[in-house]
């Protein structure tokens, strides 16, 4: 019995001993593991630094990190901020040992953190050595706004004021969901386009995740329409995967998700949105807006409001065809001429 109480004391005295012997090790080594961390931590935001910088280029032509760098890039900022905590401990540490009373577990603790913290550091250098040469990939959602390029149709007063009221409809009043723009007049569809590139710029701000703008024409084409929605929600290779009597429950599917703005232009008949699977009612944050000559089409459609686009006066209407056709117009021997055929065009294009 006494035997096995002294090989329990000499295990238990070598345990100890062991264990010391790691813990001044782990001590000794502070400069040693806090100076190789620093370097890791050095390579690790190099790497960050040129993969962003990628990215960045790549989102310049719509282009999105894969998966793995999205998984990536988030473990390294958080690796970052860590390092940059230890990075003070590590610099008071040191005040500390220079001084009279050296806090010796301190260093203890920091020396191995800084072990630890090198071996993730490590993790993750390698994980970014093992991605794919490519780093991005199309961008499977589309932008909340589109560009239209086309002329500005705020050429009088009229045209201003009536501008400015579409813009407090869709952007500041939740009160009316579908605006109707009619008239025989110039200016519906270049209206809407004005308004459409200047949230696009940020010249005005915009609310929506996503504007759509589809064409309708005279020719009512409800699959046409349905295709277009598609196709600006990157959603018609799988919509076209089933059959077209399901198009319409798998658009009402895929708008619900979104507060949405749907232009419809050039509409010359009522149009079914049940049919096409646009949502109706009180949906918070989605709108409709559409350019029709015909006041009927917009009490068919029951649009909340209407506005009204009369064709331009003479001077505006002079204005319009000259930023048309270019400097011909002032040609002095064609002058009286081109003001003829700009007021059988009737102030409208």
């Amino acid at each position: 019995m006494a035997f096995l109480g002294e090989s329990a004391v000499v295990e238990v005295g070598k345990c100890i001993c062991n264990s010391s012997n790691t813990k001044i090790t782990t001590f000794f080594k502070f400069q040693a593991n806090t100076t190789s961390l620093q370097e890791k931590m050095k390579q690790l935001a190099d790497s960050k630094q040129n993969i962003e910088e990628h990215l960045e280029s790549a989102g310049e032509q719509g282009k999105v990190a894969i998966l793995p760098v999205k998984e990536w890039l988030p473990k390294v900022n958080n690796m970052e901020g860590q390092w940059n905590s230890m990075e003070e401990n590590i610099k008071a540490s040191q005040k500390l040992f220079c001084g009279c009373f050296p806090n010796c577990y301190l260093r203890y603790k920091l020396s191995k953190s800084s072990m630890e913290k090198i071996q993730e550091v490590k993790e993750l250098i390698n994980t970014r050595a093992n991605f794919p040469e490519a780093l991005v990939v199309p961008n499977p959602l589309p932008k909340p706004v589109e560009q239209i390029p086309g002329p500005s149709v705020l050429v009088d007063q009229n045209a201003a004021s009536r501008f400015d009221h579409l813009k407090n409809l869709v952007i500041d009043d939740d009160r009316f969901r579908k605006i109707g723009i009619y008239g025989m007049g110039v200016g519906k569809t270049t209206l809407i386009r004005e308004l459409n590139c200047k949230m696009a710029d940020g010249s005005l701000k915009q609310p929506f995740d996503i504007i759509i703008w589809v064409t309708v024409s005279r020719a009512i084409d409800l699959h046409g329409i349905q295709s277009q929605i598609a196709d600006r929600l990157k959603f018609k290779e799988e919509l076209e995967t089933e059959s077209k009597e399901r198009w319409a429950t798998l658009l009402l599917g895929k708008l619900k998700e979104k507060e949405f703005l749907l232009i419809l232009d050039d509409v010359w008949e009522k149009i079914d949105l049940d049919k096409v699977g646009i949502p109706q009612g009180d949906l918070l944050g989605c709108k409709i807006i559409l350019t029709t000559r015909s006041l009927d089409v917009c009490h068919q459609m029951k649009t909340d409001v209407q506005i009204q686009v009369n064709t331009l006066n003479d001077e505006a209407g002079w204005k319009l065809f000259s930023e048309h056709v270019g400097e011909l117009p002032d040609v002095q021997d064609i002058k009286s001429l081109s003001r003829e055929v700009a007021q059988e065009c009737e102030g409208l294009l």
